[in-house]
């Protein structure tokens, strides 16, 4: 479970993997554990770029359906059929 704690004036996530949670070959190696720090180095905005489909140019009378945001699929819809996939909001 990771916990969000506010450092500097910036959130970080605290979580932990201590020795009873870790894996049998970890847990021989580090019988302890440790607790673990996250910081965000880019803003949420920096997301990835994905294309979740692409239909070809010379492809028509295609019916595409919940297969990804306006964004993410390559399509003309002038000769195919689309419906996109609501885009996740931003975060902040």
């Amino acid at each position: 479970m990771v916990q969000t704690v506010v450092v500097d004036g910036k959130p970080v996530g605290l979580f932990s993997c201590l020795g009873p949670e870790l894996a049998q070959g970890r847990r021989s190696e580090d019988p302890v554990g440790e607790v673990c720090a996250l910081r965000r180095v880019a803003p949420p905005s920096d997301a990835l770029a994905v294309t979740t489909v692409k239909v070809e140019a010379e492809s028509v009378g295609n019916t595409i359906l919940d297969s990804g945001s306006e964004a993410q699929v390559i399509v003309d819809t002038m000769v195919n059929a689309f419906r996109a996939t609501p885009a996740i909001g931003s975060f902040g």
